[in-house]
């Protein structure tokens, strides 16, 4: 360990700064002739990066480039990092970390201080009276003419992040008609207005990757299902082994017929209706066996036939970028070698990594996926930060352009949901390595605080796919009709099963490229405004509510769970007490009772003695939703109602708009 030269604690150092070069001048041990170490002084030159360049160095003063922007450091605390050789005896390279001090670049003086306060007042929910000795600091900042700006986030799949920025306002006529959200701020001063956070702008911050045309989505596909194929093929393998590792042949034949309906391979399908057909167990684990072996074969030179194909960039007609599609297709691939490298020889066997012996399988595929995971987690956090100061990026300079006032916060949805852990299904575990949200929100922090940027990372992210951020009306996820699902006119019997629910067969046949359709993770949002069909973006939708969220203070309650006690229906409440009442008084209800109406549904009251009794056949406490809009339950804004009921009813009612629409479109 070393510090800046002047330091009296550890051995000095000193960077110098000649000809642009970088020269590091520092202390190191030397073995001399009698075996022992002398302390000499050593002159080294630092190697240049492109993404760091020194400008000049004067003392412990520095004044650096990086990207498109200077900035003024001052050298602090360093190590020296080596890496040694096999031998461990030479060193192959060396590393100094230095800590660096960076002048940070704000707006204005207090912009850090304002941001600061602006993030920890919204970030606890109303009835939280400790938010209120921020106050003091946002009135100095509203009476000062500074905007008050939140950016929030909702980060995906498809873009790199969802992106919606609000500015802080007083309620008026110049406002009418422009997407508002109310805001929970009480009167700052006698004369202050009613305030709202106005839409300023939203847009989708993408990777390279995700941008991509359609000739490059089909690509992909092709890719993508060429992996899965020989995925299924390895399977085939594994399943014909345990086929001859059944004891009988009652066993045998039962695997044999479960394996018909599973498998789709013409190849297979055929060797297991020869199987189907012989009568004893002996005979089936012979003919099982020289189908293994043969078909290892194939298999083996098929794998070989597609790396060849596959490796080197030129040879790919697809461009992944830093996209998530990049790193599934990636991942798919090298469980694919896995697959291949352990699949069992013989019945009865389990092959395993032996990485004392040969090291880890696929190392270098591994470690390119974890650079690119990184890569992606740096660049897309870079992005955000700039998106966040007001930076837009310039393809005709190459270089970032301010077009917009910065903003005070950064607002992501609550990403301990992410966390990775045995609670979660081995699917969505899976995801969650390859997305490493939580590792970007870690990078955009130590950014941000270069800019003066609150992040706040706590929003509630629970149903902001189901309702409209600008009238808390409910809705469902869509997505339009492509060429892909059709096959001579057409439709997919994936899509008909999925939308069977909703349309007969009649309409199912006369739907075409285009019509937008419900389905689950669909890149659309639709919902009824003012008795009109309204579809948006789905992730910009998520990202507007997290800016209500944000501003109103959680305090909207479209839902709530409810918890069984012996034979009754109570209201549950994970929160503390003071969050639950702030947001039952933000929204008329003085208490918490609960009763049921004519109707089956429920309705809060103010007596809090007021419960429910569970029928005899209800085995769980119902979940339970309202639609504060008005515009699927008329005059019911204060009624709950069963999630099942509430969602068929919903969704029932869309479908219908989407229906009218399509016929319209074709008309």
């Amino acid at each position: 360990m070393y510090e800046y030269r002047g330091g009296g604690n550890l051995k000095n150092y000193e960077v110098t700064c000649e000809n642009n070069i970088l020269k590091l001048n520092l202390p190191l041990l030397k073995k001399n002739a009698d075996e022992k170490f002398d302390e000499n002084p050593y002159s080294f030159d630092l190697a240049k990066s492109e993404q760091f360049k020194v400008i000049e160095a004067d003392g412990k003063n520095v004044k650096f480039k990086s990207g498109d922007e200077e900035f003024i450091g001052k050298f602090g605390g360093a190590d020296l990092l080596v890496k040694l050789d096999g031998t461990g005896k030479t060193v192959k390279f060396a590393y100094f970390k230095i800590a660096m001090e960076v002048d940070k670049k704000l707006p204005y003086d207090d912009f850090e201080k304002v941001s600061s306060k602006i993030m920890h007042y919204f970030s606890n929910a109303y009835g939280e009276t400790k938010a209120d000795r921020h106050l003091d600091e946002i009135s100095l900042a509203i009476q000062a003419r500074h905007p008050i700006r939140v950016m929030s986030v909702d980060l995906g799949q498809q873009s790199f992040g969802a992106c919606s920025v609000f500015q802080l306002a007083p309620k008026s006529d110049e406002n009418k008609g422009k997407f508002v959200l109310p805001v929970v701020l009480p009167k700052l001063s006698d004369v202050d207005p009613e305030w709202v956070a106005v839409h300023k702008r939203s847009f989708l911050d993408k990777l390279p990757g995700e941008d991509v045309s359609d000739k490059v989505i089909e690509s992909r596909k092709k890719a993508m299902d060429e992996v899965k194929s020989l995925k299924r093929e390895v399977n085939i393998l594994r399943d014909v082994l345990k086929i001859i590792n059944q004891s009988n042949l009652a066993k045998k034949q039962k695997l044999i017929e479960q394996s018909k309906k599973y498998y789709e391979n013409e190849i297979y399908k055929a060797k297991l209706e020869e199987l189907s057909k012989l009568t004893t167990a002996d005979e089936i684990s012979i003919k099982a066996q020289e189908f293994f072996s043969e078909y290892e074969q194939i298999l083996a030179d098929k794998i070989k036939a597609w790396r060849n194909e596959t490796r080197g960039r030129n040879k790919r007609n697809y461009y992944g970028g830093k996209s998530m599609w990049m790193i599934e297709y990636l991942t798919e691939v090298r469980v694919l070698l896995l697959r291949w490298s352990t699949h069992p020889r013989r019945a009865g066997k389990v092959v395993r990594q032996n990485k004392e012996k040969f090291g880890t399988v696929c190392k270098k595929l591994l470690t390119h996926i974890n650079n690119l995971k990184d890569d992606r987690a740096k660049t897309g956090a870079d992005l955000l930060i700039q998106s966040a100061r007001g930076f837009v990026y310039d393809e005709k300079t190459h270089s970032w352009v301010q077009k917009f006032e910065p903003c005070n916060v950064i607002a992501f949805e609550d990403l301990r949901r992410y966390d990775f852990n045995s609670g979660k299904t081995k699917q969505e575990n899976s995801r969650l390595m390859k997305w490493a949200h939580r590792n970007i929100i870690d990078k955009i922090k130590g950014q941000a605080a270069l800019y003066g940027i609150s992040i706040y990372d706590s929003t509630d992210p629970a149903y902001t796919s189901k309702f409209y951020a600008k009238t808390n009306a409910p809705g469902i996820r869509c997505r339009p009709l492509k060429n892909e699902d059709f096959t001579d006119s057409v439709l997919s019997e994936y899509l008909k099963n999925r939308i069977e629910d909703f349309y007969n067969k009649d309409e199912i046949q006369k739907l075409k490229v285009g019509d937008v359709i419900p389905m689950e993770g669909g890149k659309l949002f639709a919902t009824i405004d003012s008795g009109k069909l309204k579809i948006v973006h789905a992730d910009l939708n998520a990202s507007w509510n997290l800016q209500r969220r944000f501003w109103n203070r959680h305090s909207d309650l479209l839902n709530f769970t409810t918890k069984l006690s012996g034979n009754k229906i109570q209201i549950k409440n994970d929160d503390d007490g003071k969050r639950w009442s702030g947001k039952l008084k933000l929204n008329g209800f003085k208490n918490c009772g609960l009763i049921k109406t004519d109707s089956g549904d429920y309705k809060i009251t103010d007596n809090k003695t007021d419960t429910v009794e569970k029928s005899n056949d209800s085995k769980y406490a119902p979940n339970l939703f309202r639609d504060a809009s008005g515009e699927f339950f008329k005059n019911q804004a204060d009624i709950f109602i069963d999630k099942a009921k509430f969602e068929n009813i919903v969704s029932t009612k869309i479908v219908e708009k989407l229906k009218e629409k399509s016929v319209v479109t074709r008309n």
